[in-house]
């Protein structure tokens, strides 16, 4: 299993959300995967997300970009961390 402070590799270059501390997001998406948690799944959600909170843009913005590093792990990794041959 890789270490969750190691950097996810991608394939193209993501642009971080303003505001969020990369290693920090990296590290919650290894914690996520690790327990099989699909963040492209629309049941997932990041704190609140309910209508009207001024803070519902920057989470799905959030959440979109977890997704996105999701998607570039398991593209090297598989679920439980082991590299993909």
């Amino acid at each position: 299993m890789q270490g969750p402070d190691r950097p996810i590799p991608t394939r193209v270059e993501l642009l971080t959300p303003k505001g969020v501390d990369r290693q920090y997001a990296e590290r919650q998406v290894r914690n996520f995967t690790k327990k099989r948690v699909r963040m492209d799944d629309h049941d997932f959600r990041i704190g609140t997300l309910e209508q009207g909170n001024p803070d519902q843009k920057r989470r799905y913005k959030l959440r979109n970009f977890y997704a996105a590093l999701q998607r570039e792990l398991l593209h090297h990794e598989n679920w439980d961390g082991t590299p993909r041959t």
